[in-house]
This record gives structure tokens, sequence and C-alpha cells, in this order.
């Protein structure tokens, strides 16, 4: 009997000794971790629990955003351009017709600002008169430029175009009446030394010009230009509006040279140009029918 009870002893002190073994085991497979919950997980300002932060991925984060910074491309806003400009006295105002829009400002209560966008004119037939009719949901303008000499009433400058303008909100039945002075905007890419390179469908032959190449240049500011035709030096003045340039009160030197009927074709092209074109350092001037002449832009 004394031997049976001593081998259960045994036999208890067996188990509770694997079972401290099977303890040691599992609890040295576990992840050890000395962080609490709170640090694992700070809180927000709200006080919810937030992820902790990849180190690592950060950094990456923070170099891709810099690489977007020195590589980002921030567009230029182009420079409107602007075809005629117009101002008033008395009460005073202003007026810019321009390719971005047409804006009217003035410092008349309730008529401070109006804008539309840029709509082409209706022209009328037997005079240089062009009529703009503007509605947006603002109200309603209407501009008539009429080339007519006009004088400022306070400056005595005098301009080549009358301008009246009419306006009224939405919620009126009648306009308001402005009427002032204007003038139309030389293209300012206009402004180089021109050098010719063809007369109709005729190639210039440089090398037959000994004293100069014919050329003209012009001034957009002074709304003139010089040049040489060929024997003799030529100068005038220009008329300009969208699109349209004409070269007015051509005077020449008269000197005779065995280029004059190169000179005739030159004078009488320049004469009847009407329109022109610009692209790439190129300038044509045409009429309704044709190109009539083509230029290159050169150095003096």
């Amino acid at each position: 009997m004394i031997f049976a009870c001593c081998k259960n002893q045994r036999i208890v002190m067996k188990i509770c000794v694997l079972n401290v073994m099977v303890f040691l085991v599992l609890t040295g497979c576990l992840p050890v971790n000395n962080k609490t919950e709170g640090e694992n997980y700070p809180e927000t300002s709200v006080g919810e629990k937030k992820a902790p932060a990849d180190d690592n991925l950060e950094d990456e984060f923070l170099e891709d955003d810099l690489v977007d910074q020195d590589t980002l491309e921030i567009p230029v806003e182009s420079e409107k351009k602007i075809y005629f400009k117009a101002t008033g006295n008395e009460p005073f105002w202003g007026l810019e017709i321009a390719d971005s829009g047409i804006q009217f400002t003035s410092l008349v209560e309730g008529f401070e600002s109006f804008s539309a966008p840029f709509i082409y004119p209706e022209k009328a037939a037997d005079a240089n008169v062009k009529k703009y009719h503007l509605e947006t949901e603002q109200g309603e303008m209407h501009v008539t430029v009429s080339q007519q000499e006009c004088a400022n009433t306070m400056s005595g400058d005098v301009s080549a175009y009358m301008v009246e303008v009419e306006i009224k909100d939405l919620n009126e039945e009648s306009f308001t009446n402005f009427s002032g002075c204007g003038a139309y905007a030389m293209d300012e890419a206009l402004e180089s030394y021109w050098v010719l390179e063809t007369i109709g469908q005729i190639k210039i032959d440089t090398l037959a010009f000994t004293r100069n190449i014919p050329h003209i240049k012009i001034q957009v500011d002074a709304n003139t230009f010089t040049g040489f035709a060929g024997c003799n030096n030529i100068r005038g003045n220009l008329f300009s509006e969208v699109e349209i340039l004409r070269f007015m009160d051509v005077v020449s030197s008269k000197k005779m040279c065995g280029q004059a009927s190169v000179e005739d074709q030159f004078l009488e092209a320049l004469k009847g140009a009407t329109t022109y074109k610009l692209s790439g350092g190129n300038l044509q001037l045409k009429n309704p029918s044709r190109v009539l002449m083509q230029f290159r832009k050169s150095e003096e």
C-alpha cells in the first residue's frame, strides 16, 4: 500500500513538471512587446487612436513631394491682347476690347463694371462703323465705334474714333449713355525690321541690289514706318485695326537707279495692302484676294 502511494506521487510530480515545461515553451514563442497600447497608437487631437507612422514610408512621401515641387510647371498667364481702348470724361469711364473679353468701367454708381466675352462686331456697309451688342446675366450693353475725328473734352487730344456706349441693368428699362474717344492698339509683334522676300509670286534676287535690300521698318507706338523700296528711301503713316494694316501717306525720295521697275512694284503692292498675317518670323501683306508681299524679320 505504501508502494502504491509513492507511485501516485511520482506520477503527479511528472505531470506538474510536464505542465511547467509546456508553459515555458509557449511563453517563449510569443512576441515580446514592451509598449503599451497608448504608445503604439497615440491619440489624435479628437481622442481617436491612429496607427503608428512608418518612418521609412514617411521619408518616401517627403521625397516624392520635393520632386513634385522641383519639377512642377506653373502655368504662366498669357498677356491679354488689347485691340481697342476708349475713354470719356464727365463722368469718367473706360472701355477695353481684347481677345479675352470686353470690359467697361466707370465712376457712376451702378455702372462701376460690366464685362462680357469677346464678340465680332456688326459692320456698316457704307462707313467705318462697328457695333457690339452684348447681353449677359448682369445686363445689356451696346457699343458703337465710328471712324471720325474725336477730341478729348479735357486734354484736347484728338483720336481717330468716336465711341458711344449704352448700358443698362437687367432690372432697368432705359439705357444710360456714355460718349468719348478711342483708338486701336497696333499689334506689337509688327514692331521690327522686315526684309522683302517676294512680290506676288516673284522671289527677290538680293544679289541684284548693291545699296540695300528692299525693306520696311515699323514703329508701332508712332503708327509710322520707314524703309527702302529698291531705289529710294520711303516713309509714311500706318492705319491699323484688328487684322487690318494699311500704309498711308507714302512718300519717297526721287533718286534714279537701275531697279526702278522693282520699286514701282514694291510701292504699288505696299499701297494696295489692307490686311496682314504674322507667322514664324514672316510677315505677309495681303488684300482680300491674294498675298501681295512677304517679308522676313531681320536685324538692321
